[in-house]
C-alpha cells in the first residue's frame, strides 16, 4: 500500500513537471538564443517509452481477452511512460537563452544563478552556476558562426 501511494505521487509530479516544461514561457521567459541548434532528443528515454508502452498495450489486450488486469503493472508502466516523457521534453528544452536564464543540460538557471562563462574552445563555452550547494561548470558545444552573438546576450545578463 505504501508503494501504491508513492507511486500515485511520483506520477502527479512527473505530470506537474511535463505541464512545465511544455509552459517554458511563462517560467522561462521568451527565447533570446539557441546556444546549440542539434535536437539533443535523448536515444535512452525514447526507447524506455516505447519499451514501457508496449508493455503497458500488451496489458491492456490481455485485459481485454481475460478480462485480468495487474494495477500495480499498470501504474508502474504509467510512471515510466511520464517520466520517459518529461526526460525527453526536457532534453529538447536545454541548450538555450531565454529572458530569465540559461537552460543547460543540468536544467534552467536564473540569471542570479549565472556566475561566469569562458570559451575554452573554438566551438566549446564553460559555464559557471551556482547549484543548490556549489557552483558547478558545464561544457556546451556551439556553432562557431553563433560565438559573437553568445558573448554579447551572455555579457548582457551577466552584468543585470
Amino acid at each position: 500500500m505504501g508503494w501504491t501511494i508513492a507511486l500515485y505521487i511520483l506520477i502527479v509530479i512527473e505530470f506537474y513537471c511535463i505541464l512545465r516544461e511544455l509552459n517554458i514561457g511563462n517560467y522561462r521567459g521568451k527565447l533570446i538564443l539557441k546556444i546549440n541548434n542539434e535536437r539533443n532528443i535523448s536515444i535512452f528515454w525514447t526507447v524506455i517509452l516505447v519499451f514501457w508502452s508496449i508493455f503497458m498495450l500488451f496489458k491492456i489486450i490481455n485485459y481485454i481477452s481475460y478480462k485480468e488486469i495487474y494495477l500495480k503493472n499498470i501504474k508502474l508502466s504509467i510512471f515510466w511512460i511520464v517520466f520517459s516523457l518529461e526526460k525527453i521534453i526536457t532534453d529538447r528544452n536545454y541548450s538555450k537563452i531565454r529572458e530569465k536564464g540559461i537552460s543547460i543540460s543540468s536544467g534552467f538557471y536564473k540569471w542570479n544563478r549565472f556566475k561566469e562563462y569562458q570559451w575554452i574552445s573554438q566551438n566549446t563555452i564553460q559555464v559557471k552556476v551556482k547549484g543548490i550547494f556549489k557552483i558547478f561548470d558545464e561544457e556546451i558545444e556551439v556553432q562557431n558562426q553563433d560565438k559573437e552573438k553568445i558573448d554579447e546576450v551572455l555579457q548582457k545578463f551577466k552584468k543585470e
